[in-house]
C-alpha cells in the first residue's frame, strides 16, 4: 500500500468514514491525486485532504480535487488558491485561457439539510420506504438556501464584499456550486435558472416565488423585492456567472465525473465571452443532462 493511500485511509478512519466498501473508488481517487501531484501545484490541497478531521470538509476537498483533475487531465492547467488585488481570502482556482482572459472559480459543495437526512433515516428505519418529498414552500426554501450559499461566497452577513474585487475586462469571476444533493437529489436546470433569474425566466409550472440573483427589478415590484435587489447588488456587479455542478450517475462521493450547467450574468458577459468560457467548460466537463438524473 502506498504511503499516500495509507495516509488517506487513516484520515477516513479519523472521521468515521468507511471506505472499505469501495476500494475501487479509493484507487481511482488516488490515481487522480497522483496525477495532480505531478503538476506540483496541488500539494497544499493534498495536505489539506490528509489532515482533514471533518467529513463535510473531506467531501469539499474531494470536489476541489476532482474539479482540478478534470481540467488538468484535458491539458487545461489551473492555479490553486490565488488572490485578487484586495481579496481578504484566496479564490480556489484560476484558469488563464489567454493573458487577456482569466477565469476565477470559487467552489462550494451544497449538502442536503440535516433535517431532511434525518427524515429519510427515520422513514427507512420505520417502514423501509422512503417517502420524503419537497413541495411548495419547502422547494422555495431550498432555492433560497442555494442563493444564500452563493451570496456567502462573495460577501459577509452584513453585505460587505469579501471576494472578487477584480472586475475589469479580461477577468471573469465564477461561483461554482455542487448541488447533487439539493432538492432531494432532483435539482434540475429549471431550478438553476430560478436561482439566478427568478420566476420571470421560467414557465408557470416551475415558479415558486423566487427573485433571482441576477434578476432586474421594476418600480411596480413590492418593497421586499426592492430590498433583495439591493442585497444582491455586489453579486450582480462582480460575478460573471454561476456554474452548477452535479455528480454524474454511476459514481459515489469519492470517485465521480461532473456534469455542468453554466448560467451567465448577461449584464456583464458578452456573447463572445460567454462562448469562450462555455467552450472551456465543455472541453473538461460533461453537459448537464436531466434525462440521466
Amino acid at each position: 500500500m502506498s504511503s499516500l493511500e495509507n495516509t488517506l485511509l487513516n484520515a477516513f478512519g479519523r472521521m468515521g468514514f468507511r471506505a472499505d466498501h469501495a476500494p475501487g473508488s479509493i484507487r481511482e481517487f488516488l490515481r487522480k491525486l497522483d496525477f495532480l501531484s505531478t503538476t506540483t501545484r496541488y500539494q497544499k490541497l493534498i495536505n489539506e485532504l490528509v489532515t482533514c478531521n471533518d467529513k463535510s470538509n473531506l467531501f469539499s476537498i474531494v470536489l476541489e480535487a476532482t474539479f482540478a483533475y478534470e481540467f488538468e487531465f484535458k491539458g487545461k492547467s489551473l492555479q490553486y488558491e490565488v488572490r485578487q488585488a484586495e481579496d481578504l481570502t484566496s479564490i480556489d482556482f484560476l484558469r488563464v485561457v489567454r493573458e487577456d482572459f482569466k477565469v476565477y472559480f470559487e467552489l462550494r459543495l451544497v449538502q442536503q439539510r440535516e433535517c431532511i437526512n434525518q427524515a429519510v433515516v427515520d422513514q427507512l428505519s420505520n417502514s423501509g420506504i422512503y417517502k420524503v418529498s419537497l413541495e411548495g414552500d419547502d422547494e422555495q426554501a431550498e432555492i433560497v438556501r442555494l442563493q444564500r450559499v452563493i451570496l456567502a461566497k462573495c460577501q459577509d452577513k452584513n453585505g460587505k464584499p469579501v471576494k472578487f474585487f477584480k472586475t475589469e475586462r479580461g477577468h471573469y469571476n465564477i461561483v461554482v456550486v455542487e448541488v447533487t444533493d439539493l432538492v432531494l437529489g432532483t435539482i434540475d436546470e429549471w431550478d438553476c435558472l430560478l436561482t439566478i433569474y427568478g420566476d420571470a425566466e421560467v414557465d408557470d409550472v416551475y415558479r415558486c416565488g423566487i427573485f433571482g440573483l441576477f434578476q432586474t427589478t421594476r418600480p411596480s415590484y413590492p418593497p421586499r423585492i426592492q430590498e433583495l435587489y439591493a442585497e444582491f447588488a455586489h453579486v450582480r456587479s462582480t460575478i460573471h456567472g454561476v456554474l452548477f455542478l452535479r455528480r454524474r450517475p454511476g459514481g459515489d462521493q469519492l470517485h465521480f465525473r461532473i456534469e455542468h450547467c453554466f448560467i451567465p450574468n448577461r449584464s456583464l458577459l458578452t456573447e463572445a465571452e460567454f462562448a469562450c468560457i462555455e467552450e472551456e467548460l465543455d472541453s473538461c466537463l460533461f453537459p448537464w443532462d436531466d434525462q440521466n438524473a
